[in-house]
This record gives structure tokens, sequence and C-alpha cells, in this order.
């Protein structure tokens, strides 16, 4: 009888803890958090994760238009994070959602020389545009192939960033550039496809 007593005052002790640390994880910001931690996160909210892989052509996937996100939860950051490192770790300047299997309309962006620091972008359009440029580009989902594509070498862009707020900015040279190029894949356009 005491055994059982004892057995259920430490599973009330541990529910109870239980609850402040996942009452604390809720509260957190993704980005401040190393990415192991970031993973026991993402299994402590009990999202599916599943290792991101870059399609590559002729993959049909990368044919799939996006459609707009209609929530930005820690379900959206999660997959902005996880864009994020695998963008790294293939020494990428950008990426598309599409890329990796998730059609939603999502790119992330690298730091580019002095022009920027790495940013996601959410559901972007580009609402002016003028000039014209173009440069060889390469592609993580077309490896060791590099085509020249015409570009725009001013455009502007409105969409929303991964804390929920409206944005729009204007880009030039290989900011546009490499803004374009991920927004082409968000409709299932590749750079072959300027050949």
């Amino acid at each position: 009888m005491n055994t059982n007593i004892y057995i259920k005052n430490i599973k009330k002790i541990f529910y109870y803890f239980f609850k402040k640390i996942f009452y604390k994880l809720k509260k957190i910001d993704i980005n401040k958090y190393s990415f192991k931690k970031y993973l026991f996160i993402k299994k402590i909210y009990n999202f599916k994760y599943r290792k991101m892989k870059i399609l590559l052509y002729p993959d049909k996937r990368l044919r799939k238009r996006a459609k707009p996100v209609q929530k930005i939860n820690e379900k959206i950051k999660i997959i902005i994070n996880d864009m994020f490192k695998i963008m790294e770790c293939n020494e990428g300047i950008g990426l598309a959602a599409t890329q990796v299997d998730i059609h939603l309309q999502i790119i992330v962006i690298g730091k580019i020389n002095n022009l920027c620091n790495p940013f996601a972008l959410i559901n972007p359009k580009i609402i002016k545009k003028s000039g014209s440029s173009g440069i060889e580009e390469g592609c993580l989902s077309i490896p060791k192939k590099k085509i020249f594509v015409p570009r725009y070498e001013k455009i502007k862009i409105k969409g929303i960033n991964e804390k929920g707020e409206k944005i729009i900015f204007t880009a030039k040279s290989l900011l546009s550039i490499c803004i374009q190029h991920e927004i082409d894949h968000l409709i299932g356009k590749l750079i072959i496809d300027y050949f």
C-alpha cells in the first residue's frame, strides 16, 4: 500500500515538472537555440521530423506550384530553421521550400557579401521591376550545371517575415537575382527553362 502511494506521488511530481518544462518550451524563441536543442524541442512539440533532402532534377516535385502560407506558427518557424541548415550545409545562398518537397511559399536567403544578412521571406511577391541583368546561375537542385539567366536588375518585393510582419523592400544586383531565382522555384520554374 505504501509503495503504491509512493509511486503515485512520484508520478505527480514528474507530471508537475513536465508541465513546467513544456510551458517554458512553448515560450521559447527557436532562433536562439542550438541545432541539438532545437531538435529536442521539435520532439517535445511532437512535430513529425524528417531529415530534409534537396530534390534533384528531373524530380517532378520540383514542378509543383507552392501554396501561400496561411498561418505563421511554430511549425513554419521550424521549417524555416531546417531550410537555413540545409542551405548552409550545401553552401548555397538561397533555397525555396519547393526544393525540399515542402510546397509552401517560403524562401530563405543566406548572407550575400555585404548586401544582406540571412533572412526568410514568406509569400514573396515582386511588385515592381526595372533594368536588366543576368549571370551564370547555379542551383542546388541541378548540381554542377550553370546557365546564363536574364533577370531584372532591381526589384521591389513584398512578403511576410518569420515574425508575421508584413515587409516591403528593394533589392538589386546579386540579391535581386537570388530572390528571383528562389521565387521561380515556387512556381515550378528552373534555370534550365531559360536555356
